[in-house]
């Protein structure tokens, strides 16, 4: 949806494949590990906060569904088959994901950024008043700043200040 709806600007479908290319390069730095039974790869809570940022950072969208959970599920399930050479589920994902690509989300509107005032409520309109007052105590005339002083090696001495 964030592709099709252009929500990372033009380079959407750059960032789609740049993701893809993120999660599979993380799930093959943990290969399988058939001494201990793990199947290696990321886990679920793992997937999910990389995909949970990685649309944030590059598609401005703060994901509350459930989605990013639902997609790690998915993922692990793919890698899980795949280690042990059955890409049956991988090529169900793909199917739907070729049958859905160029489909429009009907009934979707997105959010509008909530804005958040930097001052509370009660401080409205109090600087205003601040406007319009001098200071209590002018400020005071520079003085002019001390001729540099060079020593014999041609280096400034630095004085007190007065």
């Amino acid at each position: 949806m964030a592709v099709a709806e252009s929500w990372g600007g033009p380079e959407s479908e750059a960032k789609r494949i740049w993701l893809i290319g993120v999660v599979v390069d993380m799930y093959e730095e943990r290969p399988p590990n058939n001494q201990n039974g793990s199947i290696g790869g990321l886990d679920y809570i793992d997937t999910e906060e990389i995909l949970s940022q990685a649309f944030f950072d590059e598609f401005g969208a703060h994901l509350e569904d459930g989605s990013p959970r639902d997609i790690a599920g998915q993922l692990r399930k793919a890698w899980a088959e795949a280690v042990v050479g059955d890409m049956s589920y991988s090529n169900e994902l793909y199917g739907k994901y070729e049958k859905e690509k160029n489909k429009k989300v009907s009934g979707f509107t997105r959010g509008e950024d909530e804005e958040i005032p930097y001052y509370s409520d009660e401080s409205d309109g109090e600087d205003e008043h601040m406007q319009d007052t001098q200071p209590a105590h002018p400020a005071q005339p520079k003085q002019p700043k001390p001729e540099k002083v060079i020593d014999d090696d041609g280096f400034e001495v630095v004085q007190k200040k007065k």
